[in-house]
This record gives structure tokens, sequence and C-alpha cells, in this order.
């Protein structure tokens, strides 16, 4: 029947002496270095991925460290600028205190300069009208000191004064 098929018995056992002797010098002297190897690289790959997964633990680990200090530098900025805006209220404060109390200043020798000036203004504003009374007055008594109805009407009004405040 094998040979219906046209396949040689002689040919097929010598064929499966040669494969058997061929496994044995190769399970023998290659298949150990070949497993070994496999084994060399089976332990590399093991530990890449190792490697890889405490590469990623501390890739997580650094990625939450640099999230806690950029939000712990945020706060520090956050105090920081709420530190600068209390000090520059309060340097607000202090120069507007200080404005005020050099305007109250100045609004107080500008008011005693106006008094002075109003002071000085009435003493040459009376001391011109007395000018002027006087002048008037001499040039009446010039004018009306010939005139003896005036002078006996001037007489007799100061007697009355007097008169009057005994």
């Amino acid at each position: 029947m094998l040979e219906t098929l046209g396949i040689n018995p002689l040919l097929l056992i010598a064929q499966a002496i040669s494969f058997g002797i061929v496994y044995l010098i190769l399970s023998r002297f290659l298949f150990p270095q070949v497993r070994t190897a496999l084994n060399d690289r089976r332990e590399a790959v093991s530990k890449t991925f190792a490697a890889q997964s405490a590469i990623e633990t501390r890739l997580q680990e650094f990625d939450l460290e640099q999230k806690a200090s950029q939000k712990r530098a945020q706060e520090d900025i956050q105090k920081m600028i709420a530190e600068a805006k209390d000090a520059a209220a309060v340097t607000k404060k202090e120069l507007v205190a200080k404005a005020q109390e050099a305007a109250a200043a100045e609004v107080a020798a500008a008011q005693k300069r106006i008094e002075q000036e109003k002071i000085n203004a009435e003493a040459e504003v009376t001391q011109h009208a007395k000018t002027i009374a006087q002048s008037i007055v001499q040039q009446i008594l010039t004018e009306k000191a010939d005139d003896p109805v005036w002078q006996k009407a001037q007489v007799q009004s100061s007697i009355n004064a007097v008169k009057q405040n005994p």
C-alpha cells in the first residue's frame, strides 16, 4: 500500500533514522544552548518589564511630586501677592495720611495768610478812609470857617451834646 502512494519503505526508515540521529545530536548540543539563550532572553525581557514598571511608578511619583511642588509654589505666589497687596494698602494709607496732613497744613497756612492779608487790607482801607475823611473835613472846615451861621450851629450842637452826656 505504501508503494501505491509512491512511498519507499526502506527510504522512509532511513529518513526516520537520520532524523532521529539529527534530533539526538541537536538535543545534545544545540537545544541546551538555545534553551539557555531563550531563558536568558526571557529573563532579560522580564527584567525590562520590571524596570519599565519601576520607571513608570517613579515617573508617576515624580509627576505627583511635581504637581505638589507646583501647587506649593502657586500657594506661595498667592501668599506673596496677598502680602504685597497688604503692604501696598498700608503704604497707600500712610501716603494718603501724609498728603492729608500736608494739605491741612497748607490750608491752615493759606488761611493764616488770607487772614493777615484781610487785616492788612482793613488797616489800609481804614487808614485810607481816615485820610479821605480828614481831607473832606478839612475842605469843609475851610469852606465853612468863614460862615458865621454854620459856626453858631456847630457851637449849639456841641453844647447840646455836652448837656446830654454829663
